[in-house]
């Protein structure tokens, strides 16, 4: 009776697990199956569509910087001749006569002849004396006052009629020590007659001026015109800027 009890158990468990085996191959079969991989080939890559976004090209403005361009002209520059000025003065020079006696003295009257020349020296111009106004599109350049020096030209001296003492006649004779001597006075004396003159000092100070920006304002603008020819973009765009000179006290 007990053996029979366990076959029917056994039976049960077989076929209890046949179900259960068999539900599992059926939700193998039943389950989706996962896609195969495709690889394309180089020649396929190439047909397939690409989109690419591209954002839309807007006007820019370029940078630029100045310094190198002024101080480059600068270096070639160096001496800038201003302004000429022809000078003269008087003077009369006087040769004591026999025991330094008045009546023996002789005097020469005469009057020098030299140019002035007003010159700036550009070579001393560095960066910081460059200064750019981004918002006015001003440069200014700040420059050293114009430096006078004189040339006394002897030749071109004008000696007049001696003025004799009571007994002394003929005239004087200059000797070469008396001729260095004139040198020396004639050069500062021509000195004295530009240096004490405001308007022509100030003729010079606007002369130099103007010819700073005459020589800067040309090289600015055609430094900004070949920046624009190089970048070679329809959308790049510049700003022109105006060059002022400024004189330092």
């Amino acid at each position: 009776m007990k053996s029979s009890k366990l076959i029917v158990i056994l039976i049960l468990i077989i076929v209890i697990l046949s179900g259960s085996t068999g539900f599992m191959v059926y939700k193998y079969l039943q389950k989706p199956k996962q896609p195969e991989r495709t690889v394309l080939s180089s020649e396929q890559l190439e047909d397939s569509v690409t989109t690419v976004i591209e954002q839309e090209k807007v006007p820019y403005k370029l940078k630029l910087t100045f310094n190198e361009a002024i101080l480059g002209a600068s270096e070639q520059k160096k001496e800038l001749i201003i302004m000429t000025q022809d000078i003269s003065s008087s003077y009369t020079t006087t040769k004591d006569g026999l025991f330094n006696w008045g009546v023996f003295k002789q005097q020469k009257a005469m009057i020098f002849h030299g140019k002035g020349r007003y010159t700036v020296d550009l070579s001393k111009i560095d960066t910081d004396d460059i200064s750019v106004d981004n918002a006015t599109r001003v440069i200014t350049i700040h420059i050293p006052a114009p430096q006078l020096s004189v040339e006394y030209l002897p030749e071109e001296t004008e000696f007049f009629d001696t003025k004799n003492g009571l007994l002394t006649f003929g005239e004087m004779e200059i000797t070469p020590e008396m001729m260095t001597e004139i040198e020396v006075v004639a050069k500062d004396r021509l000195n004295q007659v530009l240096s004490n003159n405001a308007e022509v000092t100030s003729t010079a100070e606007r002369f130099a001026i103007l010819s700073v920006e005459d020589i800067y304002q040309p090289i600015i603008t055609s430094f900004i015109d070949n920046a624009l020819k190089e970048a070679d973009d329809p959308y790049a765009t510049v700003d022109y800027y105006i060059v002022k000179a400024v004189i330092d006290d």
